[in-house]
């Protein structure tokens, strides 16, 4: 009796572990994270700010230059796109879908790839450490510099800010 009374509990013992192996695992134990460094491209770590546009870009500005991040690799934008600034503070796009870049050299508007400097008189404005502006939906743009607040717009057809 108690021979077959410790067979059936090794038996059951059995069952219940082969019962178990098939059983899927709980949700936590059994998930495995990799992860990757998203550096690679990215030519300065000191990020200053960042802006994702209505592309889905993803804009990273540093304090070494702007980078733009398309879901897997990033590309840089420097003077060899008009954007002589080697220290990013903000970026915003206005509703025509220009980025507009604010520096310690200046402000800078683009689309498609290529900057040109935003000048008043003549001359950069010039754009302090912890400024910030913001784009209305009527392409107007509002931006806090070392003189002040300052209000852009582009006329229709027109080449020039003012």
């Amino acid at each position: 009796m108690t021979r077959m009374l410790h067979q059936r509990h090794l038996v059951c013992g059995i069952v219940f572990a082969l019962v178990l192996a098939f059983l899927p695992a709980p949700q936590g134990a059994a998930q495995r994270y990799t992860f990757k460094e998203y550096v690679d491209g990215l030519g300065n770590l000191s990020v200053k700010s960042l802006y994702q546009d209505r592309a889905g870009f993803l804009w990273v500005g540093t304090q070494g230059g702007l980078f733009r991040y398309d879901g897997s690799r990033f590309d840089e934008f420097g003077p060899a796109q008009g954007l002589t600034a080697p220290s990013i503070e903000d970026m915003r796009e206005d509703g025509a879908g220009r980025l507009w870049v604010a520096s310690p050299n200046g402000l800078f508007v683009g689309a498609g790839g290529h900057f040109e400097p935003v000048l008043q008189a003549g001359k950069p404005i010039s754009i302090r450490v912890g400024s910030r502006f913001a784009s209305l939906p009527d392409g107007i743009v509002l931006i806090s510099s070392d003189h002040g607040l300052y209000k852009t717009t582009l006329p229709p057809g027109g080449k020039t800010w003012q």
